[in-house]
Parts: structure tokens; C-alpha cells; sequence
């Protein structure tokens, strides 16, 4: 096997684990920040945005850990379960440390409720980025 190949962190067309997580935090990030200001956009045409902007929030939090861990197996290219609970994993210990730095209120029964969900979701994100990738093209007609 080429040593240059092997130093890069691949083996047979297979990419690093840590960088494939690495690689779907970033897209995570990119995906929920963008969620949250389509979410705050939507929370100021309510009465009380206040009242609903965490509800936006964490729909968000949701819809970045779903595509993080989509992305995270599609990067590795195999055992999506696992690579989406450890995206699950990290994402949740940094959502749980920005929140501290922060000063967020998360209570812990809040944290109980939705660390476990955001997990699940990146298991399932993962799942799902693993079983797309050997899906068949439909072939198109030509007229």
C-alpha cells in the first residue's frame, strides 16, 4: 500500500473517523445557524417572540444534528450507526458547553429530554447517510 496514501488517513477509499465527524460538525454548524435565523425571522411574526423562539431553537438544534450525522456517515462511507451517535455524542457535549459559557438556563430536566433526542437524531442521520449511498440512479429516458 502507498505510504503517502495511509498518512492522508484513508485505506482503501475509506476516510478517517475523526474527520468525518469533524467534517459533519462543520456542516452542522453551518445548517443550524441558518436555522436559527430563519427560525428567529419566524419567531417576530408572533405576538410574544420570546415565548417561541425556543421552540425554533431547538427544532434547529435538531435539523443540524440529523444532517451533521447524514453527513459524518456519508463521509466515512461505513457503519452510519455508529459514526451518527458519536457525531450524537460530541454534538451534545458542545452544545452542552456553549451553553454553560454562555450562561443559557438549560434546566436539567430540559437537558435530560434533549440530549437523549439529539442523539437518536444523529443515530438516525447516519443511518440514513449510509443507506443512500448505494442507492441506485434511476436511469432517465432519452426522447
Amino acid at each position: 500500500m502507498d505510504k503517502a496514501y495511509v498518512r492522508q488517513g484513508k485505506t482503501k477509499g475509506k476516510s478517517n473517523l475523526i474527520l468525518s465527524v469533524a467534517k459533519g460538525l462543520l456542516i452542522s454548524a453551518v445548517i443550524a445557524c441558518a436555522a436559527v435565523f430563519i427560525g428567529c425571522a419566524a419567531a417576530m411574526k408572533f405576538d410574544d417572540p420570546i415565548k417561541s423562539a425556543p421552540i425554533f431553537g431547538v427544532g434547529a438544534m435538531m435539523l443540524g444534528s440529523f444532517f451533521g450525522g447524514f453527513f459524518s456517515a456519508k463521509f466515512y462511507g461505513e457503519r452510519g450507526a455508529a459514526t451518527g451517535v458519536l457525531f450524537g455524542a460530541i454534538y451534545v457535549l458542545i452544545v452542552a458547553v456553549a451553553s454553560l459559557i454562555f450562561g443559557a438556563r438549560v434546566t436539567t430536566a430540559a437537558f435530560a429530554i434533549i440530549a437523549p433526542t439529539a442523539v437518536l437524531v444523529a443515530l438516525l442521520g447516519g443511518i440514513a447517510g449510509t443507506k443512500g449511498r448505494g442507492a441506485k440512479k434511476k436511469k432517465r429516458k432519452s426522447f
